[in-house]
């Protein structure tokens, strides 16, 4: 028993020494802490009296020594690398409440703002108000509905031009029978109202627009562009 209280008193005293040399060591050659320690353990006990149970103490209580060493250096170097370099530029973090209130619409917006392709049609306005002349109003337009919402082109003196706030109504009079159409009146947006407001009476107009109404003596075009006066 005395034999190996001695065996335990050398072997700690070694430890002292040891772990004093390997410390030297990582700094000086960063030589690995817990492989230094056992070689040198190892190395040494084989010159001591100890038995198993008492090298596998040993044993452990160095592993979990050096363990708890490395934990200590892993945490500070994560500190360390997450701490902000002086003079660098840091990005702002995202702000979610503004993320949260983006409409859910407006990620298919680049989709559904796309105007679709215009189809314009090839006639006059007097083919257009043909079918009220032969056909009663419900017969004709049922005939014209198929070209509701279809662009086209009219020209025509300008009888007079009239703002209503968000929208211009300017109207045609046919008075030369150029389309046999009583009035074609043409829908422009604000847009057009710069333009439109100096164009004087019976100047004649170029105008491309949608159709928005048919009638006997009357043709209706929305969303007006005038593509040229004289």
């Amino acid at each position: 028993m005395p034999k190996t209280s001695e065996a335990f008193h050398r072997s700690f005293t070694w430890i002292g020494h040891i772990h004093t040399l390997v410390w030297v060591l990582e700094l000086v050659w960063k030589v690995s802490l817990l492989a230094a320690l056992v070689l040198t353990i190892m190395l040494r006990l084989l010159h001591l009296a100890l038995r198993w149970p008492d090298v596998c103490a040993l044993f452990a209580a160095a592993s979990c020594f050096c363990g708890a060493r490395w934990l200590r250096r892993r945490q500070a170097k994560m500190m360390t690398d997450a701490a902000p370099v002086p003079g660098e530029q840091q990005s702002p973090a995202p702000n979610l409440t503004e993320a949260r209130n983006i409409p859910k619409a407006h990620a298919v917006a680049t989709v559904e703002d796309v105007a679709p392709a215009r189809i314009i049609i090839d006639l006059k306005p007097a083919e257009l108000t043909a079918p009220y002349k032969s056909y009663t109003s419900a017969q004709a337009d049922a005939l014209t509905a198929l070209y509701i919402g279809k662009w086209m082109h009219v020209s025509g003196p300008m009888r007079d031009a009239q703002s209503f706030g968000s929208f211009m109504q300017v109207t045609l009079e046919d008075t030369l029978r150029l389309y046999d159409v009583g009035v074609i009146y043409l829908y422009f947006s604000e847009e057009w109202f710069d333009r439109l407001s100096v164009l004087k009476r019976g100047c004649v107009i170029t105008v491309l627009g949608k159709v928005k109404n048919v009638g006997s003596a009357e043709l209706h075009l929305k969303d007006c562009e005038l593509i040229g006066e004289a």
